[in-house]
């Protein structure tokens, strides 16, 4: 692949405006699933790069093709972003205080050879070139992991080893060799069995499907490691849901509150008609440094850590070093319009279920330290914390009879926002048209806990 100019995202100035306030992330991994996650023009070519800072953290930064000395204002990302050039002797220039992490890749669609089996033809569509592990297999190389991005079809990455194989490997696909350069000219025909140069990867570095496709029957399905065994393992019909998890989930930037993460949380959420999503909210132990999940689509009350984090030898969850969960978060479930009380629709809609609350209770009660946030369909945030005494009384309201009083009106759902509200610090981090006050949520009238009589 050429070092080309890096293809714009087609109308996502969201993304770029956040660029621009340079943000940190935790794993390098992060910082790809979010360049992933930005949406470029189809069918393009694009490269830019992760960097990574003296304290740890990783960036993402654009490549300008201009070499260093002609890069000037009209050719530095207007919107203030990081980015590398080239400098002389083709070596990459960064900016002070960084060092180039992974490179971050797209690439257009090849068009299928003449010998080339149409399995071969797909994979070779979402597979590293091999001028992409070229570049991180050599002796000489600015970095030793990279991504490539399919789209729908999922983000992987390559990280060097330096095995003995990926040496051999690498002279041998040296840009330097006639022999390589046939065998790269022979596989870009379709002449050359993507099967095979997958298994060579394999064998040589270490291979991960880092965001799993989307669509249907994507051929990264899962996350985790690629092995020998990825085309039984890519199979469909040989699937079943994993058992364990194999990587640490994909976080977000690292924010300086609470708020921020909400807030990208809320950007990031996935459309909400295609069911509950829920995540987890991390805090560090020793600073304002907050950071959260990625969506997981799934019904809060199955959801729990062993869901996006992976075990230790003692089934242990581990959680990323210096970090413990701050809380739990959550959209609504969707509801169907008739099921919705008539004379409060937008206010039940926009506010936990009981059942939801009933779980999120259940949480505070064993971790009183936690918090419960809530994503509701007019993009507001909610967060409940600091249960009081009352909390226990009301997990014991929130049955299924309370849910049909609360659908059907018996109920209204003023009454249950107040019981809430007198059970601990509701509040609205981030505002909508239900919920237009940031602040703490007071109940609207005194409150008194009913207690439900044991069943004699």
């Amino acid at each position: 692949m050429s070092d080309s100019l890096p293809a714009k995202p087609a109308e996502n100035s969201v993304d770029l405006t956040f660029l621009a306030r340079k943000p940190s992330f935790l794993q390098c991994d992060d910082a790809a699933a979010f360049l992933h996650g930005m949406k470029f023009k189809e069918n393009t070519e694009a490269l830019w790069f992760i960097l990574k800072n003296s304290q740890g953290r990783y960036f993402c930064a654009e490549f300008l093709k201009s070499d260093a000395s002609e890069v000037n204002s009209d050719s530095v990302p207007p919107n203030g972003s990081l980015f590398v050039s080239k400098c002389v002797r083709n070596q990459l220039s960064v900016p002070t205080g960084y060092t180039v992490a992974a490179s971050f890749h797209l690439h257009p669609f090849a068009e299928q050879g003449a010998p080339e089996s149409e399995d071969d033809f797909v994979y070779r569509n979402r597979f590293f070139s091999i001028s992409d592990l070229w570049k991180v297999t050599n002796t000489d190389r600015h970095y030793s992991r990279c991504y490539l991005s399919i789209g729908n079809d999922g983000l992987i990455s390559y990280a060097s080893t330096s095995s003995d194989f990926e040496l051999e490997l690498s002279k041998q696909i040296a840009k330097t060799s006639g022999r390589s350069q046939l065998f790269q000219s022979l596989y870009e025909r379709g002449a050359f069995q993507t099967n095979i140069w997958i298994l060579l990867a394999i064998g040589a570095g270490e291979l991960n499907i880092v965001v799993a496709g989307v669509v249907e029957k994507a051929k990264w399905s899962h996350r985790g490691a690629l092995k020998a065994s990825w085309i039984r393992d890519n199979d469909p019909a040989n699937q079943t849901k994993q058992s364990s998890v194999e990587l640490m989930p994909i976080f977000s930037p690292v924010f300086n509150d609470v708020a921020g993460v909400a807030s990208y949380c809320r950007i990031r959420q996935p459309n909400s008609s295609e069911g509950q999503t829920v995540g987890v909210i991390l805090k560090h132990n020793h600073r304002d440094e907050f950071i959260a999940t990625a969506a997981e689509s799934g019904e809060y009350v199955n959801f729990d850590l062993s869901v996006v984090f992976p075990k230790d030898q003692h089934g242990n969850v581990q959680l990323p070093e210096g970090f413990r969960v701050y809380g739990f978060y959550h959209s609504s479930k969707p509801s169907l319009p008739n099921h919705l009380p008539a004379a409060d629709t937008e206010l039940f809609k926009n506010f936990f279920s009981p059942a939801d609350m009933k779980v999120g209770l259940d949480r505070l009660v064993a971790a009183p330290q936690h918090h419960l946030f809530m994503i509701t369909p007019d993009e507001a945030v909610l967060s409940f914390s600091q249960p009081d005494i009352p909390v226990r009384s009301l997990i014991i309201e929130l049955t299924a009879d309370f849910e049909r009083k609360l659908v059907s009106g018996e109920i209204t759902t003023q009454m249950f926002v107040d019981k809430v509200a007198a059970a601990g610090n509701l509040s609205v981090l981030l505002p909508s048209k239900t919920w237009p006050d940031v602040g703490r949520i007071r109940p609207s009238v005194e409150v008194v806990a009913v207690i439900a009589e044991p069943a004699q």
